[in-house]
């Protein structure tokens, strides 16, 4: 009859030890990649919501001041009478649809005001450095988002006697540092 084979294998406390650091190592220094690569995706994330929010900021000054959600802001045909009548009609869509444009317009008036506010704070702050770069970094902000006549980067890096590729790198400084003010330094 034929013995058992006996397969294990014995490891002393000290091999156990060496492998135990190792592999908690090895484990922490995964979760630290991984951590870092979601505090990357955030940043990026905030960068876009910041370019975004600059881009759309003209429409959403309009949106907010311009907004129809309630039946006396109509300058219609429609006497109020009847167009009360036109929304107890049907209550449940109708009321949605004002009470969305409604919440909305509020939504974006906050978010302006909040947006106005730190615009006004880096505005003073750019201004106040005494930098030319800096104030430029304001400036280029000023002329591509807020001013009601619209300037492009060519006619920036014109007006600045610089590279455009200067100019871009206004913007991405002043985005950075929007970026900071709109959601705070740790979104």
């Amino acid at each position: 009859m034929p013995k058992e084979k006996n397969d294990s294998i014995t490891l002393s406390k000290d091999q156990i030890k060496a492998i135990t650091e190792t592999a908690a190592a090895v484990a922490v220094r995964e979760y630290l990649k991984e951590a870092e690569r979601d505090r990357q995706e955030r940043k990026d994330h905030r960068l876009h919501n910041t370019r975004l929010l600059m881009e759309k900021y003209r429409g959403m000054v309009v949106y907010s001041q311009d907004a129809v959600y309630d039946a006396t802001q109509i300058d219609d045909d429609y006497d109020l009478l009847t167009l009360m009548e036109m929304m107890q009609e049907g209550i449940g869509s109708h009321t949605l649809t004002v009470h969305s444009i409604q919440e909305g317009a509020a939504t974006v008036s906050i978010i302006l005001h909040h947006i106005n506010k730190m615009l006004e704070f880096y505005e003073q702050r750019c201004k106040t450095s005494g930098k030319t770069e800096i104030i430029r970094r304001w400036e280029t902000v000023r002329w591509l988002y807020i001013e009601e006549e619209e300037k492009t980067i060519p006619e920036l890096s014109q007006m600045f006697f610089v590279d455009e590729r200067t100019v871009y790198r206004y913007l991405k400084a002043a985005t950075l540092d929007l970026s900071a003010l709109f959601f705070g330094l740790c979104y």
